[in-house]
């Protein structure tokens, strides 16, 4: 490691930043383009001996070249350097694993000790020589609490993008199902939603249960909100490179916050079978578990379709959930499109349905289809999946009717405050 520079490094001249757009900074390199969203504090023991810094990126390489860190500190007037070293947030057979394609990383810098004390730096740089010009600095965010306590859970969802489609009843009943549930907070990604959804997430992010975080895409990809929706709608490979860059984020965001993470899509829920809600339910997963940590706690997957006959519902309300009660009898195959509770002390790097790469090897529990399992609310079976082996082979599955009367209670009451109503 080189703490020393060997020449004059000035602080980075802000007017000489290369911005990729309002939320991503750049770095041209000789070989590929690096693009830098946001950077962390990361000193968990599980982590290692020495703190680091994670940096939240996108790289048009899949082997990208060797880097510096610039740390910058408030009491020292030159960066100590610190190498750069990668975690790829993306297997090569998902597809789109070439040069020239985004692909997500994490990359590291360890930060060294002073006196044996580990001070946490302000901000960082990446440069490709030592005594290049800096063209990018991220401020380091620094979440750890002052003496509290973590909360359990909270969830993060990927960014929303809906243009015109009202979704705003269908998020008020799931918002509050899943504070139910005992989701603390709800750290929603937004690109664009329309003003009906807009009001309903200020409303939830004024009381506390969320927090709204804009986001765009980096690179040449398109920002216009009617291109942007188009083009995920059509690159699905790419959509879900860039769902990693939320995904992760949150989890930095959240290190220090919350035990555990869900990440769940707004026509997600995960159910607790046995119990009313998430703490005791791990409860039990752990008392199965031998109380052995877990990096993650799977659960399976199951279809609840519109396209399945909700006959003699004697569901009250007119609610999404509450009036779609019949599920496939198919689960999904164990892991496939399965959703997570992501122990925050083990994971370092986070897929939509598991994670990636953990402090040291990751191991999942799967929990039994007894105790739990992950709802989802569609309207209709995709192509090759358990729910198409038989359309008519569905089970009336009430479980959601214990949490009934509370449930319209809350939903109704907030589409009453804020005048938003079912069409």
């Amino acid at each position: 490691m080189h703490n020393k520079p060997v020449c004059k490094i000035r602080f980075p001249d802000f007017n000489k930043l290369h911005y990729n757009n309002i939320y991503w900074q750049q770095l041209q390199t000789k070989n590929g383009t690096f693009y830098l969203y946001r950077a962390y504090y990361d000193d968990r023991s599980s982590a290692g001996k020495r703190a680091s810094v994670r940096i939240i990126a996108m790289i048009d390489r899949i082997k990208p070249e060797a880097l510096m860190c610039q740390l910058w500190f408030n009491k020292l007037s030159s960066p100590i350097l610190s190498p750069a070293s990668y975690i790829c947030s993306w297997y090569f057979k998902w597809g789109n694993y070439v040069d020239d394609a985004l692909i997500p990383y994490i990359i590291t810098c360890k930060i060294p000790k002073f006196n044996n004390l580990t001070l946490v730096p302000q901000a960082v740089s990446l440069v490709e020589r030592i005594c290049l010009e800096r063209t990018n600095i991220l401020r380091v965010t620094d979440n750890r609490p002052s003496n509290k306590k973590k909360e359990e859970f909270a969830v993060c969802v990927k960014g929303l993008d809906f243009l015109e489609d009202n979704i705003s009843h269908r998020l008020i009943e799931w918002i509050e199902l899943i504070t139910m549930l005992g989701a603390k907070k709800i750290f929603f990604y937004v690109f664009h939603v329309n003003s009906n959804v807009t009001k309903v997430l200020n409303y939830y992010e004024k009381i506390g249960k969320v927090e709204l975080r804009k986001i765009t895409l980096p690179g040449r990809q398109p920002n216009l909100p009617s291109v942007r929706h188009l083009y995920l709608k059509q690159q699905i490979i790419q959509k879900r490179q860039n769902e990693l860059i939320p995904y992760n984020d949150c989890l930095y965001q959240n290190l220090y916050m919350y035990d555990y993470l869900a990440l769940l899509d707004i026509d997600e829920i995960i159910m607790p079978l046995k119990h009313d809600n998430w703490s005791q339910l791990l409860i039990e997963i752990q008392e199965l578990n031998n109380f052995k940590q877990a990096g993650s706690y799977s659960f399976r997957h199951v279809y609840f379709l519109d396209d399945f006959v909700q006959k003699n519902s004697t569901s009250s309300t007119h609610l999404h959930m509450l009036n779609h009660v019949y599920r496939s009898r198919n689960y999904s195959k164990p892991l496939a499109n399965s959703k997570c509770f992501h122990n925050t002390s083990h994971v370092l790097s986070l897929h939509n349905h598991f994670p990636l790469v953990c402090v040291k090897q990751c191991k999942g529990y799967h929990v039994s289809e007894q105790l739990a399992h992950l709802q989802h609310y569609r309207k209709a079976c995709p192509p090759k999946r358990p729910c198409n082996k038989d359309p008519m082979d569905t089970v009336r599955d009430t479980t959601i009717f214990k949490y009934k009367d509370e449930l319209i209670r809350r939903t109704e009451k907030v589409m009453n405050h804020l005048n938003v109503f079912l069409d």
